[in-house]
């Protein structure tokens, strides 16, 4: 369990890191066509891959909470398609606002790094990921209503 986190920590952090620097650097020297269909069908399938990566360990604490194979199915089937369905959603938002983007690349990048120190045995509170990710959407939101 431990590798799989530290390399699901690894795999978040080089993933944000290459996202990030085509963000800032490269997406300013060459405004390439990108077939959004095919974009999106991408991200949908890494979104799907890394859940069932991640999954292992809910899958096996929801094994040990009810043997009925047939509900944890259908939720893990619900989630896979919740997933899909927001995506689009996700997507769209995200592309209508550059920072969010940014924001959602760091945030990704720091969930990578609390995955490295979890599969460590380091502790740190969950609480610290999730208020400089409130904090960042309240400083962007401060800055949309400022601008309207």
């Amino acid at each position: 369990k431990d590798l799989l986190m530290i390399a699901g920590g690894l795999f978040l952090i080089v993933k944000s890191s290459i996202e990030l620097w085509n963000n800032i650097f490269l997406c300013k020297q060459t405004e390439k066509k990108i077939d959004i269909k095919l974009q999106l069908f991408s991200v949908v399938l890494q979104i799907i891959l890394i859940d069932l990566i991640f999954s292992v360990d809910s899958l096996l604490t929801a094994i040990a909470l009810t043997h009925n194979m047939i509900i944890i199915a259908v939720v893990y089937t619900f989630s896979i398609l919740a997933m899909i369905f927001l995506s689009s959603h996700t997507a769209q938002l995200i592309k209508s606002s550059p920072s969010l983007k940014t924001i959602a690349i760091l945030f990704i990048l720091f969930v990578g790094a609390y995955l490295i120190l979890e599969g460590l045995h380091i502790e740190l509170p969950k609480e610290y990921l999730y208020s400089s990710l409130i904090f960042a959407l309240l400083v962007e939101a401060i800055s949309k209503i400022k601008k309207t």
